[in-house]
């Protein structure tokens, strides 16, 4: 147990005295001594002021920090566009609820829209009783349960169906939005895919740069449009084949329901050809450039071009010839790490010649000759 002793000649009056004696020993510092006191006591004072506006900052941006987690609330709405099929659907704020008959698939699109002065990630799931009810994504568009959507007023059209197995009842799925930040792992339980015919066409617009512009259903850009047929991706296999002249897609050996995404570049305004390269690297990431590449490790694979014209390949030049080129064209020279070049010009380089045909000196005479062989 710790004892306190305590002075009881301690008084007022001796407290008084002691406080005389310690500022006459002040008022009879020289004056270096003095300087050195005030100095000292500056030094002091400044400590102890600065060390507790840190502390007050950090305090204050501690709770700052929390109020705005607490009313950075992302806010969206989720309406009903255009009429839904089979299926009847109520809307409040950023969930809906769509109501599916006994046995029946319905359909519904939607439009999100963002009340927010970010860009932010969302995700579209469902929820529902039971297991009667399944709920897929529209193959008619792109997966987009999942995405970003720009700053207040930006817009993503959505399209979900809904099957109800109930052999009996009709069956409801609440339809739902989650926001976050673009660093956010949202996910969506909306993750399967639904053919609402056997073919699903989608065209990609794309700018001057390969970035995706805009995604429609089921339309091609004119012909005088200002874009050019850059590919086609589908989800089985069918050897999409692009019509320049009937301005088509040609779709062989389809044996199942399937999508497919036709690209669109659009074209830069003045120029009758354009030439992009394809560079696919060793772990076959794909990038596009302006610009032939150099790197003898890349091998020239072909070129496909929007219209009938033709390219051509030198390794020797290191240029792409582009022939037949009727109206505005868009011509892709493809190169791939770790593979030798495709020729588009026959290599007589290491052809023997009879005696017969010694008499050439240059390439032209060769090939003539070569020609003349068959």
């Amino acid at each position: 147990m710790r004892i306190i002793h305590i002075n009881k000649n301690f008084t007022f009056k001796t407290a008084k005295t002691s406080l005389k004696r310690a500022w006459r020993k002040l008022k009879y510092l020289d004056k270096t001594q003095f300087n050195y006191f005030v100095v000292t006591g500056f030094i002091g004072f400044f400590c102890l002021t600065t060390a507790f506006s840190y502390a007050a900052f950090v305090v204050s941006n501690t709770i700052n920090n929390a109020i705005t987690l607490r009313i950075a609330k992302l806010n969206y709405t989720l309406q009903a566009s255009g009429t839904p099929s089979n299926a009847t659907v109520n809307c409040s704020g950023s969930s809906c609820t769509i109501t599916v008959a006994a046995n029946t698939t319905g359909m519904a699109t939607f439009t999100l829209t963002s009340q927010n002065p970010i860009i932010t990630k969302y995700a579209l799931s469902y929820s529902s009783k039971g297991d009667k009810t399944n709920v897929y994504y529209s193959q008619n568009l792109t997966y987009n349960m999942v995405g970003t959507i720009g700053t207040t007023g930006s817009d993503v059209v959505l399209r979900v169906v809904v099957e109800n197995t109930n052999a009996s009842a009709s069956e409801n799925a609440v339809i739902s939005v989650t926001g976050g930040y673009l660093q956010n792992g949202l996910t969506s339980n909306i993750t399967n895919g639904y053919y609402e015919q056997d073919v699903t066409l989608r065209t990609i617009l794309m700018d001057e740069n390969f970035s995706i512009s805009d995604t429609t259903q089921t339309t091609f850009p004119s012909r005088t449009a200002g874009y050019a047929y850059y590919k086609t991706e589908c989800t089985e296999e069918s050897n999409p084949v692009w019509d320049f002249d009937t301005w088509s897609l040609d779709l062989n050996k389809v044996t199942k329901q399937i999508s497919c995404d036709v690209y669109f570049k659009k074209l830069t305004t003045g120029k009758d050809l354009e030439i992009a390269y394809k560079i696919i690297d060793a772990n076959g990431n794909v990038t596009m450039s302006n610009e032939v590449i150099t790197d003898s490790n890349y091998g020239y694979q072909g070129t496909t071009c929007s219209s009938n014209a033709t390219g051509s390949w030198s390794r020797v030049d290191g240029k792409i010839t582009i022939s037949n080129v009727d109206g505005q064209t868009l011509c892709v020279a493809t190169f791939e790490y770790g593979k030798e070049d495709v020729p588009d010009i026959p290599d007589v380089s290491n052809v023997t010649y009879s005696s017969t045909y010694t008499s050439c000196t240059n390439l032209d005479c060769a090939l003539n000759e070569l020609y003349d062989l068959f």
